[in-house]
This record gives C-alpha cells, sequence and structure tokens, in this order.
C-alpha cells in the first residue's frame, strides 16, 4: 500500500512539473508547510538542511553548514513533521528517485 501511494505521488508530482504547484528547496517549502499548504512531500535520504526559521511565519533566517547545537532539528524534519501534522503525505527517497535535484520537492494543495 506504501508504494502504490508512493508511485501515485510521483505520478501526480510529474504531472504537475511546472506549475507552480511543485515547489522544490527548503527555501521554498518550509513557509508553505507552516501553513498547512504542502500535500505531498519528497525528501532525498540522509540529506539533513540545518539553520534557523522564524516560527511566527515559517521563513527561513539562517542556513548553517553544521548543526548548531547538538539535538537541534534539521530544517527538512521540521517541514517533514508540520507537513504530516497538516495531513499531508511525506516520502523519503534514494536519489535516483527524486523527481528533481534538490533535497526536498513538494507538490502544494494550492
Amino acid at each position: 500500500v506504501f508504494e502504490q501511494n508512493k508511485v501515485n505521488a510521483l505520478k501526480s508530482c510529474d504531472k504537475l512539473l511546472g506549475t507552480e504547484r511543485i515547489q522544490q528547496g527548503i527555501g521554498s517549502l518550509l513557509a508553505p508547510a507552516f501553513q498547512g499548504r504542502i500535500d505531498t512531500l519528497f525528501l532525498k535520504r540522509g540529506s539533513q538542511i540545518w539553520g534557523t526559521w522564524n516560527s511566527d511565519t515559517g521563513d527561513i533566517i539562517e542556513l548553517a553548514d553544521h548543526q548548531p547545537r547538538f539535538g537541534d532539528p534539521d530544517l527538512l524534519s521540521e517541514t517533514a513533521v508540520m507537513t504530516l501534522e497538516q495531513g499531508g503525505q511525506v516520502f523519503v527517497l534514494e536519489e535516483d528517485e527524486m523527481p528533481l535535484t534538490q533535497a526536498c520537492v513538494g507538490i502544494l494543495r494550492y
């Protein structure tokens, strides 16, 4: 069932490529996740993006090359959690399965 959901989500992503409903990169996806606008999120396995974000707006404040403090979550994890909390689905994919080259790709609800 999970595999079929993943296949269907990837097909939807392919159909929507080139439209505003497909966004890629943490800078384009953190705020929509915060707003509950992500229907489907694809994350590249093993990727992490460290940084800080404004929890009132969902905007990225700063990106970092490494984990700022032990235990701080990465921005990809934050995006995934917010997506799941808002009823979206999240798939962790191998690099060759990703629909685009970024560490995260999302299908927006609107």
